[in-house]
């Protein structure tokens, strides 16, 4: 129970620092400590919409007080936004065109087993999307499974 406690407080701590640094460069995408998931399929570079789907491993949820985040970026720096994530499904509204020929999306998972001594567990993945020119508003679809926690 101890242990537990000690993980959520310094998850805590990690995400007071995280909104602290609301100005800090953009992250290093070459030295990223996390899972990549690169998208096969060009996306329009007109973002409408993101609809973003996770699913946790059964009995796991959303740790929603330990800020989980989706930071949507470029590696020039002309396009940086962090949305907060509340929820496992979401749709958010982007409405921006990417002048880059990719799109980065980052997210960060603060979630834990349900019940009293339940495991809490980080998990960063970055999304590589590549963008096609288009004047076509469209929605860019991202669906995560987070891996089932081994013993």
């Amino acid at each position: 129970m101890i242990v537990s406690w000690l993980l959520v407080i310094v998850i805590l701590l990690i995400s007071i620092s995280a909104k602290a640094a609301e100005g800090v460069p953009i992250p290093d995408v070459t030295n990223f400590f996390g899972e990549r998931v690169s998208l096969s399929q060009p996306q329009s570079s007109t973002i409408e919409k993101l609809r973003l789907s996770v699913q946790l491993p059964a009995d796991y949820k959303l740790l929603v007080k330990a800020n989980s985040k989706i930071h949507l970026f470029t590696l020039d720096g002309k396009f940086s936004k962090k949305i907060p994530l509340k929820e496992t499904s979401s749709i958010f509204s982007i409405n921006r065109e990417i002048h880059s020929d990719k799109l980065y999306v980052e997210l960060a998972l603060y979630y834990c087993k349900q019940g009293k001594e339940g495991l809490c567990l980080i998990k960063k993945v970055l999304f590589d999307v590549p963008i096609q020119k288009s004047s076509k508003p469209e929605e860019l679809i991202l669906d995560y499974q987070v891996p089932e926690v081994t013993k």
